[in-house]
């Protein structure tokens, strides 16, 4: 979808989606270094996410988040109880290699650029497209940190000019 987008908004896809700039490995490491420093910023906003209560009135609608959350950690990890490595290098490409391609296509190629278009102004827009990006996952026990993870991915794509750059960190 990202890239039929860029190919009807702009006529080229990968200039539009700046997937047609390769960055430099020095850049590649320097991003994966950065998202393995938030780690721990990042479990601190997911345990404080996860204790946050909503009002007794929407207990309800609390109880039914966290049974999808449990829902969707049992479904992952039937997804990684077969420790083949031909299973394991199929589930890395249908859990990591294609959903990092496909999102930040989407939430940094095609819906951060729309936002910063709209607003003239580039934290807004990253700002914006975060909020969508963990908003879309409809996990919202981790809507905290995804939310950091979106702005931090929007942040590498605005300073490095590469797609590439979120995609692979």
């Amino acid at each position: 979808p990202a890239l039929m987008a860029g190919f009807l908004f702009y006529g080229n896809s990968l200039e539009y989606l700046s997937a047609n700039k390769i960055p430099v490995s020095l850049t590649i490491v320097l991003s994966v270094l950065v998202v393995l420093g938030a780690i721990p910023l990042i479990n601190f906003l997911a345990e404080l996410n996860m204790n946050l209560s909503l009002p007794e009135k929407l207990s309800g609608l609390e109880e039914r988040i966290r049974e999808t959350e449990a829902e969707s950690e049992e479904l992952m990890n039937l997804f990684l109880s077969d420790t083949t490595i031909t299973r394991f290098l199929i589930n890395l490409l249908m859990i990591a290699v294609i959903p990092a391609i496909g999102e930040e296509f989407f939430f940094r190629g095609i819906m951060q650029r729309i936002f910063i278009e709209w607003f003239r102004n580039q934290h807004a827009g990253i700002i914006i497209s975060a909020i969508l990006f963990s908003f879309m996952h409809f996990q919202f026990l981790g809507f905290i940190p995804r939310i950091l993870l979106g702005i931090l991915f929007g942040y590498m794509l605005v300073w490095t000019g590469s797609i590439w750059v979120p995609v692979v960190a």
